[in-house]
């Protein structure tokens, strides 16, 4: 893996944990788990329903279950990729997964959408575990698919500067 995705790797880890912690650090600290400014912050990446968000001491967190997982499971993700995948892996070995991921990513999103729709019509009802599950899944899968995408503008630049 050439340096370059580890420094992407590393910059989109350390967002989602910024973004993790924010949002804990905000439900603790503010008695309703909503201050103006982190409600503010938050509706940037999130819809911020009460009743979607898990509440911690009996605050709800300012980011719902889901992207919780969104966010997570793009940090386990990275983390697994940065710490797990040789060393001497190149760009070449990800983009020959590139199908695999690429599936994986849309399946994992239409999950969420079958969620969202059956939820919506009441056939499920709002499930703060499988709203954390579905987008814990799509945020690994995304991820995955991040890095592929990465990849692949690498390979080609790299192609392109040669004589």
């Amino acid at each position: 893996m050439t340096s370059r995705l580890k420094a992407a790797l590393i910059l989109l880890s350390a967002l989602s944990l910024f973004i993790l912690a924010f949002s804990l650090y905000g439900t603790f600290i503010y008695p309703d788990g909503f201050s103006k400014p982190l409600y503010k912050a938050c509706s940037l990446i999130c819809h911020q329903e009460r009743e979607l968000c898990i509440k911690l001491n009996g605050n709800p967190m300012p980011i719902c279950s889901r992207c919780i997982g969104l966010y997570s499971g793009a940090l386990l993700a990275n983390l697994f990729i940065l710490t797990l995948i040789k060393k001497r892996s190149n760009n070449r070995s990800i983009i020959d997964k590139g199908e695999i991921i690429s599936v994986t990513a849309a399946l994992s999103w239409g999950l969420i959408f079958a969620d969202s729709r059956l939820t919506y019509l009441n056939i499920l009802s709002v499930s703060h575990t499988r709203r954390f599950a579905t987008g814990l899944i799509a945020g690994s899968s995304s991820s995955m698919f991040i890095l592929f995408l990465l990849a692949v503008f690498y390979s080609i630049q790299i192609n392109q500067k040669k004589p």
